[in-house]
This record gives C-alpha cells, sequence and structure tokens, in this order.
C-alpha cells in the first residue's frame, strides 16, 4: 500500500510539471503585457519602462521566466503577484482551498450518505417501479458533463441576483452537493442472480 501511495506521488510530478508548462505558454501567448498600459502613458518615460520591466524580469527569455517562477514556487511558495487584486498569488490561492476542500468533502459524504441506501434499496427492489426510476435518475446525471452543471449553477446564481460566482453562496451548497462529480451507480446485485445486472 505504501509503494502504491508512493509511486502515484511520484506519478503527479510530471503530470504537475506539464500542466504549469501549458500554463505558463497560454499566458504568454495572450497579447499584451503588464507593461503595455505605461507604454501610452505621456508622463511615464522609457527609462522608467525598462526599469519596471527589468525589476518584473520580463526582459528574460521565456524559458529563464518560466524556471525562475517554478523555482520560487517550490523554494518559497512564492505563485507570484496578481496585479488584478494587488495580492500575492498564494493568498488568493488558500482564501478560495478552503472552500474547495469543504465542498469536495460534503459533496463525498451527502454522496455516499445518499447513494448506499439507495443502492441497497435497488437491489432489494430490482424490478419495482422505485428501482427503475432511480436507476434512470441515476443514468441521466452520470451522463450531463460537470462543467454543463457548473455553467447551469452560475446561470442560476446571476438569475438569483448574485454578481460574484466565483464565491458559493450557502444556499447553492445542497444543489451542488447532489450533483457532484463523484457520484457511481451504486446498485450492486444482493444475490448471485446478476443476469439482468447491466
Amino acid at each position: 500500500m505504501l509503494t502504491y501511495a508512493l509511486r502515484r506521488i511520484l506519478g503527479m510530478i510530471p503530470t504537475l510539471l506539464l500542466i504549469s508548462v501549458v500554463c505558463f505558454t497560454v499566458i504568454q501567448l495572450q497579447p499584451g503585457s503588464f507593461i503595455d498600459q505605461y507604454l501610452d502613458d505621456p508622463r511615464v518615460t522609457k527609462e522608467t519602462v525598462a526599469s519596471i520591466t527589468r525589476q518584473l524580469g520580463l526582459d528574460q527569455p521565456l524559458w529563464i521566466q518560466y524556471l525562475t517562477w517554478i523555482k520560487g514556487i517550490v523554494t518559497e511558495g512564492d505563485f507570484g503577484y496578481s496585479f488584478v487584486n494587488g495580492r500575492p498569488v498564494s493568498s488568493l490561492i488558500w482564501e478560495r482551498l478552503g472552500w474547495t476542500v469543504f465542498l469536495a468533502l460534503l459533496t463525498l459524504v451527502v454522496s455516499w450518505v445518499i447513494a448506499v441506501p439507495l443502492g441497497i434499496y435497488t437491489a432489494i427492489n430490482r424490478y419495482g417501479p422505485g428501482a427503475t426510476i432511480m436507476n434512470f435518475l441515476g443514468y441521466i446525471s452520470l451522463a450531463i458533463p460537470d462543467f454543463l452543471v457548473a455553467l447551469l449553477l452560475i446561470a442560476l446564481v446571476l438569475n438569483a441576483g448574485g454578481t460574484n460566482v466565483g464565491v458559493v453562496q450557502p444556499r447553492l451548497h445542497r444543489r451542488a452537493v447532489v450533483l457532484g462529480p463523484g457520484a457511481r451507480p451504486a446498485r450492486p446485485p444482493l444475490d448471485s442472480d446478476d443476469r439482468h445486472w447491466s
């Protein structure tokens, strides 16, 4: 078990590196940069712009910028600075990580609380109308993509008068949990005759 867990953890390293390269590349492909806002300002001289560029390391090749960014993350936990929010990126991540972990654990608990009793019920009454309806609704929910559910929840928040869809409102917790990504069919056969199990 320990060997398996260690192998999975080590396997995450190349995946995370690949994701970081893709994210960094996508950001660099976007037109413009943080310095562009100073180029059109007559109050800012070219020397000032060049000084800011050197301070931010934007005059370095892209691969050096990437290595500098990764080094800051690994050695100091420094993900950079958000000029939009005026705060370090790490503080923004930790601020939202709590809600992410809370929703993930709540989704897991509620999914099992709902899935286990329904699975036992549908296994005992496998040909009854209630089990048929439960199976139908379960497979429909599994067929709906997670991103579509997210878009529907965002539209629901906006229609309800919400303006900040980045923070989950308490009244949406119950709705978001039921449609969590951890849903699985939970109807194992309780007898040896599983010819109709499909």
